[in-house]
Parts: structure tokens; sequence; C-alpha cells
């Protein structure tokens, strides 16, 4: 069962830029806080933020992510779009 979820959130994190997907795996339950990657994990909100994918922000926003979430050097997703 570990494993699945696993799939289904990392699943989440590489279809949110393409937006209807993205949104139908929120709907079904996916975790919008759920952390992604390899090595250092990151929140999903925090990965699209350093790349201003600003659409798959949004749908995560409106998924109820948490927007005061932080990387390991305590910048917020707010931080991150700031700097670009």
């Amino acid at each position: 069962m570990a494993r699945r979820t696993f799939d289904f959130h990392r699943r989440l994190g590489s279809v949110l830029a393409e937006g209807p997907e993205g949104r139908l795996l929120i709907a079904k339950g996916a975790d919008v806080n759920a952390k992604v990657g390899r090595g250092a994990p990151e929140a999903m909100l925090i990965k699209y933020a350093r790349f201003a994918q600003v659409e798959a922000m949004e749908i995560l926003v409106k998924g109820l992510a948490n927007v005061k979430v932080t990387d390991a050097d305590g910048r917020t997703a707010l931080h991150w779009v700031a700097l670009l």
C-alpha cells in the first residue's frame, strides 16, 4: 500500500504543469503537500515555485497546499517567486 501511495504522489508531481490531469489526481485524493524528488525531497509547491511554473502552483494552492511550507533553507514558495 505504501508503494502505491508514493507512486500516486509522484505521478501528481510529474503532471501538475499539464493542468487537467493534475486536478483529477487532486480530486482523487493526492496529497498536495507530499514531498517529491530524489535525494532531498521537497514540497511540490516549492519545486514549481523555483521554476516559475505558475499554473502548477495555482493548481496546488487551489488544492489547499500549505503555502507556508519551507525548503531546507527556510524559503517559502513566495521567496522563490520573488527571486525570479
